[in-house]
């Protein structure tokens, strides 16, 4: 067999987006080199919330055996303002529970599995938007402009009682979403606004995933224990922004081709579609040659596809970090239950 190295697509990022993509590749019989600059398992800032057509795309890449003890259905969902809960309610859908430390390592198992050439520890040099290589690496950092900047915290948590398969808590500055993980751990998932640089975040990040003294969140986490080893962050987010990340020159899946705003939970499912979006055109771009059809063709996909989506996510996501926004939008989901059902069919 021609080493993926040698022929076929390089793919540079080894998270949901490029395994997903790599294992797609080699189902189809195609060398893949996939580049990744970490190594598996590891933590990683995550909602570990999978729904909508994510579900139905970890099962086309054969995954779901791998995760089996690993991931949990999500059912119901109650949403809380910092002074009490306004509504608890049903999913449309079910949705999967999964730890990204699993997830990552269980992915890259299978694409090694199929014969797919995965180097860790590796930061591809080559040079960028050349025919072949993919780019999987993830969010792009945003520069800092305007009155706030955006950052995500996460950590898992045990002896964390919940009302709900997940719930969500809002506060002026962010958010929190607290998800059942099988094993009796807690996804413990924040994104947060400030005015300035935050450099004692390594020392307080857990107050602020804990809320504000007598909220509902801060008693959901006034006995819980933190997994060692367990804390992320990510900053220089850029969540208002539609398709701010996108560039036509390079073939780009996951976020590095856009991010969904986290409020949503549906970046997991945007990892898998962007990826299965990608397959057919790297299909074509082998049999034809032509790179450059490939990516208009992808780019045009994705606007088919994510156009009305990604505005109704950003304009929620906007709303929630308005204070008088989202005390209006807080007190519609306590009012009509239904909202909550319509913005999840709006983002999926």
């Amino acid at each position: 067999m021609t080493s993926a190295s040698q022929a076929g697509i390089t793919i540079i990022g080894g998270g949901l987006a490029g395994l997903s993509l790599g294992i797609l590749l080699r189902q189809a019989q195609i060398p893949v080199l996939v580049h990744e600059a970490g190594c598996y398992p590891r933590n990683k800032v995550c909602g570990e919330f999978i729904s909508g057509a994510g579900q139905a795309l970890i099962n086309q890449i054969g995954i779901l055996p791998r995760l089996k003890g690993k991931a949990m259905e999500v059912k119901t969902v109650a949403i809380f303002s910092a002074t009490d809960c306004l509504q608890s309610s049903t999913l449309p859908v079910p949705a999967l529970a999964i730890s990204r430390l699993d997830l990552d390592f269980q992915m890259a198992l299978q694409f090694q599995d199929l014969q797919g050439e995965l180097k860790t520890g590796s930061r591809f040099t080559g040079q960028r938007g050349n025919p072949g290589i993919v780019f999987a690496t993830g969010r792009r950092p945003q520069t800092y402009s305007g009155e706030f900047r955006y950052f995500g915290l996460k950590a898992h948590f045990s002896e964390l009682e919940l009302a709900s398969d997940l719930e969500l808590h809002f506060g002026h500055e962010g958010y929190v979403g607290l998800l059942r993980l099988p094993g009796g751990m807690v996804n413990v998932c924040g994104l947060f606004r400030a005015r300035d640089a935050l450099p004692d975040l390594s020392q307080t990040w857990k107050e602020r995933l804990s809320g504000k003294k007598g909220s509902p969140l801060s008693r959901r986490m006034a006995s819980a224990k933190e997994v060692d080893s367990s804390f992320c962050s990510v900053a220089a987010l850029g969540v208002g922004t539609f398709f701010p990340q996108f560039n036509p020159s390079e073939f780009s899946v996951g976020d590095s081709m856009l991010m969904i705003p986290p409020f949503t939970g549906n970046g997991m499912s945007i990892a898998f579609e962007t990826a299965a979006l990608a397959l057919p055109h790297l299909v074509n771009y082998l049999k034809s040659g032509n790179w450059e059809n490939a990516r208009l063709n992808l780019y045009n996909s994705y606007r088919s596809l994510l156009n009305s989506r990604m505005r109704a996510a950003y304009a929620v996501q906007w709303m929630m970090f308005q204070p008088g926004l989202q005390a209006l939008l807080l007190k519609l989901l306590k009012r009509r239950p239904s909202l909550l059902n319509t913005i999840f069919r709006l983002t999926r």
